[in-house]
């Protein structure tokens, strides 16, 4: 009796196995869980290939990055471009937070080209190291074919080419500005210009109160507009602009004015 009822559900599936619709379940059972095993695979082989494209998607994000030419760069730093005059002003980096670089281009009506200078100043008593033509406008090319000047005279005096420069315009018209350093204390510039417009006093105020003037005009030009800064790396200096504009044909020129924002400099 005990043999028989161990040996009693195999004889039912064994009877089982006969009927053929028994048979097409067991077909039906086993293609699913094939097509199951084939699916699950298929998943995790597109989503190793999912992770490898995006591995591979910040790999060549990267990569185009790096790939930006230092000149393509400087070309995205502007301050100003677009005028009847064809003046354009470029920023280009920094040295530690005490000298900068720009590049000015201006259109040059004796060669119907553009005469192009880079300026290497210093941002603590605001003196003018260098000013070197990188580009002239009797040649058909631009600045940006001098790559190996700019960049060996870039080297003399260690400025670095500013990929992620922190620049902040204004909007034409104002004449107050406030920058936070790294210490994330507020500092606040005013541009104090006479009633013709012809001179201006820069002034800085520091988070305690103290003023200072960091830079003044003279009637050498016809009026003088705030343009807006570019700040250090390290978030400790600025680099103020100024666009002052002459008597000829409304031309005009950069004034940099630097400033420290750290208080014990007030």
């Amino acid at each position: 009796m005990k043999n028989h009822s161990i040996l009693y559900p195999l004889h039912c599936v064994r009877t089982l196995s006969n009927i053929p619709a028994f048979r097409c379940f067991q077909y039906l059972l086993c293609s699913v869980i094939l097509l199951s095993i084939a699916c699950n695979k298929r998943v995790k082989e597109n989503q190793e290939k999912g992770t490898q494209n995006e591995s591979q998607g910040k790999e060549d994000s990267a990569k185009n990055y790096q790939e930006l030419s230092d000149m393509e760069t400087i070309k995205g730093n502007v301050f100003w471009e677009g005028t009847e005059s064809d003046e354009v002003l470029y920023f280009v980096g920094w040295r530690s937070n005490n000298r900068a670089a720009f590049i000015t281009s201006q259109e040059s009506y004796e060669c119907g080209g553009v005469n192009s200078d880079l300026l290497v100043q210093n941002l603590v008593n605001d003196n003018v190291i260098s000013k070197k033509e990188v580009g002239d406008a009797c040649e058909s090319t631009d600045w940006t074919n001098n790559e190996e000047y700019i960049v060996k005279i870039l080297d003399r005096y260690s400025i670095e080419i500013d990929h992620n420069a922190n620049i902040a315009l204004g909007d034409g018209n104002q004449l107050r500005d406030i920058v936070t350093n790294h210490k994330e204390e507020i500092y606040t510039i005013d541009i104090e210009r006479s009633k013709e417009g012809d001179n201006y006093t820069a002034k800085a105020t520091a988070p305690n109160g103290k003023r200072k003037t960091i830079g003044k005009g003279s009637e050498d030009f016809m009026r003088y507009d705030y343009i807006g800064y570019v700040q250090s790396p390290d978030r400790s200096r600025i680099a103020i602009v100024l666009r002052a504009y002459s008597n000829f044909d409304n031309l005009s020129e950069p004034i940099i004015i630097g400033c420290s924002l750290e208080e014990d400099t007030f």
